[in-house]
């Protein structure tokens, strides 16, 4: 950790690359929810429609926001999909 100085918060030396790698990674998780989902053929507003959700969050979601990570498992529950949390590696495994 990296000492504060008065008024900021105390952040990881780090903290950047972690924002990065983030970032990356709804990124990327993002465009795989898109890909499968036209893949499939279903509109966004389809999926927004089954799960009660906005259309604007969906695109948000595959834009690479963040979002809840139990709305991202709706989804791909949806698409017939889900993340395999348990996976060693830090990527994310579709099955």
């Amino acid at each position: 950790m990296t000492a504060s100085v008065k008024g900021e918060r105390c952040r990881p030396s780090n903290y950047k690359e972690v924002k990065i790698a983030e970032q990356t990674y709804h990124k990327n998780l993002g465009a795989k929810v898109r890909k499968l989902r036209e893949e499939l053929g279903i509109k966004q507003a389809e999926v927004a429609r089954a799960l009660g959700v906005r259309q604007s969050f969906i695109a948000m979601l595959e834009n690479g926001q963040k979002v809840p990570v139990f709305r991202i498992n709706q989804v791909l529950n949806f698409l017939g999909y889900e993340i395999d949390f348990a996976e060693k590696n830090t990527q994310y495994m579709l099955n």
